[in-house]
């Protein structure tokens, strides 16, 4: 729905809503981008609080599948942040910035069981249309070195949720359970990976140093 102001208020069966709650982080993510797709909005992790970060904010234990105490998603027409090879800095990807609004915010139940919504946004300032959205998925795509790197990891068999998160912090770009399925569709057609052989100690050790680069938040090179 559009406003007299040119606002854009998204209310589909796919936005947030404040006080629903999810039993993993995983659920909160595929709802996410369900919401991506059907409403062609996108947004990025723009702050959050680990588990072990905040084990003093709650008497009860965290269930692990939450991941987060608390995160906060914003639009990414809001400004991305995101870091620079050479220094490592966050800065702003100025280029998208226009201020939006429309965020979502998540923290763990008391309980320790849920990830719930506490407050959330559905009103963006710009236009979202399919046109904006195929914009935006130009600006996401990866180099190809980084392509190159991602395609490694799917053949040796990384997580896949742990590949979304290292190219998150290594780029400050999301991809999708989509985008990550056609990449490893592609790997059967690349005649660099046609006589490679698995490699458990491989997969092992490449798993160790994405995890700590996300750890880290990125201060490695990719």
């Amino acid at each position: 729905m559009t406003t007299p102001t040119g606002s854009v208020t998204v209310a589909s069966e796919f936005a947030f809503r404040t006080g629903e709650s999810f039993p993993s982080y995983d659920q909160f993510r595929a709802r996410l981008e369900a919401h991506t797709h059907h409403d062609l909005v996108h947004y990025w992790r723009r702050d959050s609080r680990t588990i072990e970060g905040a084990s003093y904010k709650t008497s009860c234990p965290i269930r692990a599948d939450l991941r987060y105490y608390s995160v906060r998603y914003a639009c990414i027409f809001g400004g991305q942040k995101f870091a620079t090879k050479a220094t490592g800095v966050k800065k702003v990807r100025t280029s998208l910035r226009n201020n939006c609004p429309a965020f979502v915010a998540l923290r763990a139940t008391k309980c320790g069981q849920l990830l719930q919504v506490v407050d959330v946004c559905n009103v963006h300032n710009h236009e979202v249309t399919a046109e904006s959205a195929q914009n935006l998925a130009h600006s996401k795509k990866l180099s190809s070195e980084e392509r190159q790197k991602v395609l490694e990891l799917l053949f040796y068999g990384v997580d896949r949720r742990l590949i979304k998160q290292y190219v998150h912090t290594k780029t400050g770009k999301e991809l999708s359970s989509k985008d990550i399925c056609n990449m490893a569709a592609s790997l059967k057609k690349r005649v660099e990976f046609q006589d490679m052989l698995e490699d458990p100690e491989r997969t092992a050790a490449l798993t160790r140093e994405l995890g700590q680069v996300v750890k880290l938040g990125g201060q490695s090179c990719m």
